[in-house]
């Protein structure tokens, strides 16, 4: 189990990897759990994993294997220090005006309802200049932390370590199940990239479902059952919210593309007007949630498809691929730890918000600058243990 895990996780067979699950998950698994579709939209349930999936590796193919080489230590040890002043910072404001912290509402012993509704309130639901800390808060969390954190674990900076627990600490604070694997992920790449053998794989993958399964009972929304609730979230919904998101668009929209209007960047960028579609498939889901913020969100081909047809997804999946070719045999050994991370944000949600919202523009062109204040190395002297961590 080990071995597989190690496989899976390691960035390097992420275009392998990624389009085989795309397939598997969206294209095969599907048929086995029996879900129903308009029979206007069931023929581009089934196809559109497959074309996505295709165009993914192919995008990934003219990024050969590359050479590890280190990153500069001085701009990497700069980088980790000014984001983690500043995510303290953010993070020590958005607790001090939140008008409720979730976990402390299920420490309590408050209702599935109120949790859910502390979690929305805690970031979604702010107005005014706190509007902008969920925007602030993806882009930390998704990209700029869990990146300098691989860059000082990597680099064996001093604290590294307390940095890591403190931002797992911040990712149980939302009640949501599975925050927490935006720090887990990459970290869990850092183990594979570095070449250790301790921590075991298997043990971190243990520790993750006995946290989500705490999660369910904490909060209350194992009430019918752990195993059940867990099961379904992992493996029925996904599925269920792709066939629903599609079913959604040709009945409210008869199937006509949105041209970009689901995204805020590209709805401003054109002068559309923002047409919330997740927050829209979440009421066709399981109707409408008190703060009006709550959303469904579909693996990232569903919304290149809505907006621009099969173009899009053929387009957006060659975008990918290229970012998982790039990314994952990058010569900057933290990057590539970041790789799971981004597969996964987009196995079950959008691209357009990964690139922009979420930071992965910024993460490219922030290990761009790292990587450039790199001399060059001695002609002949192969790169060390030392040098993949940046040290």
């Amino acid at each position: 189990m080990e071995r597989a895990l190690r496989m899976i996780v390691d960035p390097a067979n992420g275009a392998i990897v990624f389009p085989l699950a795309l397939a598997l998950y969206y294209g095969v698994w599907p048929w086995f759990l029996g879900l129903s579709s308009m029979v206007e939209t069931r023929e581009t349930f089934a196809l559109l994993p497959w074309i996505a999936a295709a165009w993914v590796a192919i995008g990934a193919l003219p990024f050969p294997r590359r050479p590890t080489a280190p990153v500069d230590a001085s701009r990497a040890r700069s980088f980790v220090y000014v984001v983690l002043v500043a995510f303290t910072m953010f993070a020590i404001l958005t607790l001090a005006t939140a008008p409720s912290i979730p976990l402390i509402e299920a420490l309590r012993g408050a209702g599935v309802e109120a949790i859910a509704l502390s979690r929305e309130e805690f970031l979604k639901a702010r107005t005014g200049w706190e509007a902008a800390l969920p925007y602030v808060n993806a882009l930390f969390t998704s990209s700029l932390l869990p990146y300098a954190l691989a860059l000082a674990l990597l680099g064996r900076q001093r604290g590294a370590l307390w940095a890591v627990a403190a931002f797992f600490v911040y990712s149980l604070v939302f009640m949501e199940k599975a925050f927490f694997l935006r720090l887990l992920l990459p970290m869990m790449a850092v183990i594979v990239v570095a070449g250790v053998r301790w921590p075991k794989l298997s043990w971190l993958v243990a520790a993750a479902v006995a946290l989500l399964a705490s999660n369910v009972v904490v909060s209350g929304f194992g009430a019918n059952g752990i195993d059940d609730f867990l099961l379904y979230r992992a493996f029925e919904v996904p599925p269920l919210t792709v066939a629903d998101s599609i079913d959604h668009w040709q009945q409210r929209y008869a199937g006509m593309p949105l041209r970009g209007a689901t995204s805020g960047w590209i709805s401003t960028l054109l002068g559309l007007e923002r047409i919330p579609f997740e927050r829209e498939v979440f009421v066709y889901q399981f109707g409408d949630f008190e703060t009006g913020t709550a959303s469904s969100n579909a693996a990232y081909f569903v919304e290149a498809y809505v907006n621009f047809g099969y173009v899009g997804v053929i387009i957006n999946s060659l975008l990918l691929g290229a970012v998982v070719g790039y990314v994952g045999r990058s010569e900057d050994a933290a990057l590539r730890c970041m790789l799971p991370l981004i597969l996964y944000t987009v196995f079950l949600g959008g691209m357009f918000a990964l690139l922009l919202s979420n930071g992965l523009v910024l993460l490219l062109l922030v290990a761009r600058w790292i990587a450039a204040g790199h001399a060059a190395p001695t002609p002949g002297r192969a790169a060390s243990l030392a040098d993949v961590r940046g040290s």
